[in-house]
């Protein structure tokens, strides 16, 4: 059971990176919060091959990209 539970938590940990990242775009103060609770992962994707996994997952989170505004006369 006490397997389980930390599983669940590390499984958390992981899934809590996307709405973490949302957080800190819209409250930019909050991002020594989330360096140090994020250190682990952040380490793990620099210097594993989860840097573009974790990577797509963020953009899940993050708001759509507008396409660049173009002024046409014509």
């Amino acid at each position: 059971m006490l397997v389980l539970g930390m599983l669940a938590f590390l499984l958390l940990y992981v899934l809590s990176l996307g709405p973490a990242v949302r957080l800190v775009q819209y409250y930019p103060r909050a991002g020594w919060l989330f360096e140090s609770v994020y250190c682990p992962l952040l380490w793990l994707a620099d210097n594993t091959g989860l840097g573009k996994v974790l990577e797509v997952y963020v953009d899940l989170w993050l708001p759509a990209r507008q396409a660049p505004f173009v002024y046409d006369v014509f």
